[in-house]
Parts: C-alpha cells; sequence; structure tokens
C-alpha cells in the first residue's frame, strides 16, 4: 500500500446524504478537523465575539463538536486530549471558543502556492497540448476523412473513405433505397477522386445535394449535375 501524497475529497462529502446519519468514528472526526480548518488566514464569527484564524486552525466549542460528531462533550475532551498529546493538534481554550490548530497541517493539506502553482502548470499543459494537437491537423488535413465541413481549403475523398452511417440513413428517410444509398455515396467518392471539380470544403452539403438530385431519377440513368456540383 502507498501511504504517500495526497487524495483531494469534496468538502461537501461528509455531509452528502448518501450516508446514514450516524456518529463519527475517530477517523472521520480527524478528517473533519482539517476540513473545518482554515486553508488560508481568514476571520470568522464565534457567537458575537470576531475570531482571527491562522491557516489550519478553527474555533468551535466542544458542545458544537459533540452534536456534530454524535459524542458526548467528555469523549470530544478526551479526544481532542489524545491527538494534542500525540502532538497532532494544539488545543487552546478561552472564554470564546476552544481553539484547535493542526500540527504540521501542509502535511495534510497543499499549500495555496503549491494549488495555484499547480493550476497554472496545468492551464499551460492544456495550452501547449492544444497547441501541438493544432499544428497536428494542420500538417495532416489531407490525410484525414473529410466527413463534415473543412476550414482550410477544398480536399478530395480518400481511396478508403466509408460513408458516415447516419448520412446513409437521411438519404434513406429522403425515399432512397439503402442500397442504392450505399452505391450513391461509392460514386460520389469514385467522382471526387476522378473528376477535376472532385475537391469540396463541405462534403456533408456535398452528399445531401447529391442524392437528393438522384431521387427522381431511375437507378441506371442517375448521373451527377456537373453544374450543381461545381457551385459547392
Amino acid at each position: 500500500m502507498n501511504d504517500s501524497g495526497f487524495v483531494l475529497i469534496s468538502r461537501e462529502m461528509l455531509d452528502h446524504p448518501v450516508f446514514a446519519n450516524e456518529p463519527y468514528c475517530e477517523r472521520i472526526a480527524w478528517v473533519w478537523l482539517i476540513r473545518e480548518a482554515a486553508w488560508k488566514d481568514r476571520t470568522v464569527r464565534v457567537g458575537r465575539a470576531v475570531i482571527e484564524l491562522r491557516r489550519g486552525a478553527c474555533a468551535v466549542s466542544t458542545r458544537f463538536l459533540a452534536d456534530r460528531w454524535q459524542w458526548s462533550e467528555s469523549r470530544v475532551r478526551r479526544y481532542l486530549g489524545r491527538l494534542s498529546k500525540q502532538g497532532l493538534v494544539d488545543v487552546k481554550t478561552d472564554a470564546l471558543a476552544t481553539h484547535i490548530t493542526i500540527c504540521n497541517y501542509d502535511k495534510y493539506q497543499l499549500s495555496a502556492q503549491t494549488t495555484d502553482a499547480e493550476a497554472t502548470q496545468d492551464r499551460r499543459t492544456s495550452d501547449a497540448n492544444k497547441k501541438e494537437l493544432n499544428t497536428l491537423n494542420e500538417g495532416n488535413i489531407e490525410k484525414e476523412t473529410p466527413i463534415g465541413v473543412s476550414k482550410k481549403r477544398a480536399v478530395r475523398l480518400r481511396q478508403d473513405w466509408q460513408c458516415p452511417p447516419e448520412w446513409i440513413d437521411e438519404a434513406v428517410e429522403a425515399g432512397m433505397p439503402r442500397h442504392r444509398a450505399l452505391s450513391e455515396a461509392e460514386r460520389m467518392k469514385n467522382w471526387s477522386l476522378s473528376a477535376k471539380n472532385g475537391a469540396k470544403i463541405d462534403w456533408l452539403a456535398t452528399w445531401r445535394n447529391w442524392y437528393r438530385d438522384k431521387l427522381d431519377q431511375p437507378a441506371s440513368t442517375g448521373k451527377p449535375n456537373p453544374g450543381l456540383f461545381a457551385r459547392m
């Protein structure tokens, strides 16, 4: 088992309705303290008092912890006493609240600087990956199978091009028999490979004009209208 590193846990996890409303075990109580501790210096209000919290600290009452964890107050005090004895927390009580500071808080939570740095690195990595992908796409545009719109320039269909099933379905829904739609797709590919004007920017629009032009023509005489496809 690897006990190093971090596992990110949502702050809402302990309050998720899927879990039964039952007393906390000591491990979950420890997770709750880490969750409750301030991840950066901040000001909180406890009753009528305003308290300045340092990173890794929280201010509560033992009665509140007893209600939250479903423990007795004496059990809460004993538990905090053990954590303090083991050097896990520093506990101080005054008239306002019980101040609990997680010792070595950075051992349990990433620092704000680390989090910001990692977020920045993630953005830089994502931007670099997008740039590299765009470069590859630009360099291989003619090797890809055009099935929609090419924003670069007109391209011909490849020799191994297969008409997308949804294109065939569209022609069938328009009234063309499926076997003929498949045949017309093959004819359109051959036309693209051999015709002078066989390079197109939008092959889906070309296909729609192609099969619609054939709907009222017999299968044996269905020929492309050169003037129609020259305009696409």
